[in-house]
């Protein structure tokens, strides 16, 4: 598994997962094998998962990396 610190913000719907409409987050995302996308929740507790990059660009806005 290979992970990616990236700031965005989110433009799904507010309290999707716990993360707030046109907020900013810190991210780590983790690129698992069979394609999905899965960011850790801002509490901490599991994962938000995505089925493809679409899905994710779809909620997420001005994705950029940040250094780990």
């Amino acid at each position: 598994m290979r992970k990616t610190k990236v700031k965005a913000i989110f433009r799904g719907l507010n309290n999707s997962c716990g993360y707030k409409t046109n907020s900013e987050y810190t991210l780590i995302i983790h690129h698992r094998k069979n394609s999905f996308i899965q960011i850790e929740k801002p509490n901490g507790d599991g994962y938000c998962d995505y089925g493809s990059i679409i899905s994710f660009l779809e909620n997420w806005d001005n994705v950029r990396r940040i250094n780990n």
